[in-house]
Formats: structure tokens, C-alpha cells, sequence
């Protein structure tokens, strides 16, 4: 819950980021309509933007609800998931000497926990991408949002259009989580 919460009064700060980090990329990005000189924008810039021509305060929210539902299950699968396969590595590892045979399980169950989250959540955080830079208040792509951005997707590519940019994705997290849930574990 306070991941929730924390990703709720820190979405306004999430979205302009996107919006600055991708700027100039998007063609079809509202956010280039604003930048008549081709000057790199800045936040305060695109907030006043998001804020006039995207329907007010509630703009700033745009793809919180993916980026609530990926971080609180994230965090619940990751921790959930390397005490269980902690229990299961111990049993696989058993014949290493004690003190090795825990470290290696920490590290190694740190990696599988993130791998598999990412694995049941990589479509959420997907969508919250693009909805986050759908842009605008006449001319969005996905209206009605996560529910939009499903069915877009999954009429043309199937679910593997959910898993775009999986596989670099899938290799980061499995050594971060290694290195973080593993390293705080061991």
C-alpha cells in the first residue's frame, strides 16, 4: 500500500519525465507541437502543457493505474517469490559447504524472483508507457486507456506485442534483482 500511494503522489513528476525523456522521438507526440524551435523543453514547459491541453490536474494521473498495479506487484512478487525459490534452491545446491550454498541461494533466487515478476508484469509496464505518452485531449490513440491499449495491441501483434523489448528488459532485471534482493539476503 505505501508503494501504491507513493507512486500515486509521485505520477505528475513520472509522466513529465517521460515526456522530457522522449521528446523529439515521437512524431506523432503532442509534446512536439509545443516545441516550435527545437529547443530541449523543459518541466516547467511541459507541465503547463499537460496541464492546458490535456483536460486539467487529472492529466498529470494519465497511466498511474498500470504504474500502481506493476510496482505493488512487483514488490509483493519479488519478495514472495525469493523465499520460494530460496526454499527450492537450498534443496538443489544442498551438497556445497553451508555458508556458499546460502549465498549462491540468495543471489540466485534474488534473479529468478525478478525474472519471473517481470515476466507476469512486463504488460503492464508496457502499457503504462504508452499511455503515459499518448498525449493530448481530442486526438488520443487509446481514450479509454489500459482497456484501449490491450486491445490496439493485441488486434495487431498478439500477445508477443505485449513483449516488446522483453528480452533486454527480462536480462536487467534478472542481474539487478540478483544483486539487490541477493546481496540485501546474503
Amino acid at each position: 500500500m505505501a508503494g501504491a500511494f507513493a507512486r500515486t503522489i509521485t505520477a505528475p513528476i513520472e509522466r513529465i519525465k517521460l515526456m522530457l525523456q522522449l521528446q523529439g522521438s515521437l512524431s506523432s507526440s503532442n509534446i512536439n507541437i509545443i516545441n516550435n524551435n527545437n529547443q530541449q523543453l523543459n518541466s516547467w514547459t511541459v507541465c503547463r502543457h499537460i496541464y492546458t491541453t490535456e483536460g486539467g490536474l487529472t492529466a498529470f494521473w494519465r497511466g498511474n493505474t498500470p504504474n500502481v498495479l506493476r510496482h505493488a506487484g512487483g514488490a509483493a512478487l519479488n519478495f514472495m517469490l525469493m523465499d520460494w525459490y530460496k526454499s527450492k534452491s537450498i534443496i538443489i545446491i544442498s551438497p556445497i559447504i553451508a555458508m556458499t550454498r546460502q549465498i549462491i541461494s540468495a543471489f540466485l533466487s534474488g534473479g529468478l524472483a525478478g525474472g519471473t515478476t517481470t515476466t507476469l508484469l512486463y504488460p503492464i509496464e508496457f502499457m503504462r508507457t504508452r499511455l503515459a505518452l499518448d498525449t493530448g485531449s481530442s486526438n488520443r490513440v487509446y481514450p479509454r486507456g489500459m482497456r484501449d491499449v490491450f486491445h490496439s495491441i493485441w488486434k495487431t501483434d498478439g500477445i508477443r506485442g505485449m513483449y516488446q523489448g522483453y528480452g533486454i528488459a527480462l536480462t536487467g532485471i534478472i542481474i539487478y534483482r540478483a544483486l539487490h534482493l541477493g546481496g540485501y539476503d546474503a
